[in-house]
């Protein structure tokens, strides 16, 4: 990302306020604000409550309370520890969620780490770590996928080089509740060069070497050079291609 070398002057609100949209250094809000336009800074946080009615660019964006981005976001690297929901395209070299974030079109990222829960249209990076949840309506495609089940994860097809989803046992509440829905992943489509599942819901599993662990229902699996079956796995149909 360029930076152009014009004169950029800090902001900081606390409390309640508006601003004007532009080009600034250092922007920080405490309180409940609003930002008439689009917003390019260097470093953008949000403590309080933050509504931004445009577009986004920044080398580092942090949203510790609550922010809404009308627009898309451009940014060097995201961090969530709060709230934040991004009414547009994302992209990022690297996206820390240990909070709640909410991409209602594209997220594009270098990197991606979540410990919260994220829900995105379209998700592509290169490498997903998640120890917490997400939800992708359409496409999540990445070359390492790395998922430990902490929470539930969705998403409509899952692409990558190496997959690997994996969970140590079940949480006190799914053992006592009949109601609480289960702590799995589920997706139509799963695909990957090397792909180790456990407690996974679909239609379609393709890879070169399969491994489907524990507590797995899936319709249809497809492998071309070596498949291990879990006993307690329920599969429909297994193909070699």
């Amino acid at each position: 990302m360029e930076r152009e070398s014009i004169k950029r002057d800090h902001l900081h609100i606390s409390g309640f306020g508006k601003a004007a949209g532009g080009y600034y250094d250092k922007v920080q809000f405490d309180g409940a604000c609003s930002v008439g336009g689009d917003l390019d800074c260097r470093k953008f946080t949000a403590n309080g409550s933050v509504t931004v009615n445009g577009s986004l660019t920044a080398e580092k964006m942090t949203i510790n309370g609550t922010g809404t981005i009308e627009g898309p976001v451009d940014a060097l690297e995201i961090q969530v520890s709060g709230n934040a929901s991004i009414k547009g395209e994302a992209r990022t070299r690297k996206l820390e969620v240990s909070g709640r974030a909410h991409v209602h079109g594209r997220l594009s990222a270098g990197e991606v780490e979540i410990t919260g829960r994220l829900i995105a249209r379209e998700l592509h990076t290169g490498r997903l770590k998640v120890k917490g949840g997400f939800k992708i309506d359409e496409r999540l495609q990445a070359d390492v996928i790395k998922i430990k089940l902490y929470d539930r994860c969705e998403a409509g097809e899952i692409y990558g080089s190496d997959i690997s989803v994996l969970k140590k046992g079940k949480k006190l509440w799914e053992h006592l509740s009949l109601t609480f829905r289960p702590i799995i992943l589920k997706a139509r489509v799963i695909e990957g060069n090397n792909v180790e599942i456990s407690y996974t819901e679909g239609e379609l599993v393709r890879g070169g070497r399969v491994w489907i662990g524990p507590e797995c229902r899936i319709g249809l699996v497809e492998y071309k050079e070596e498949l291990v079956v879990d006993p307690s796995a329920v599969i429909g149909e297994t193909r070699k291609i």
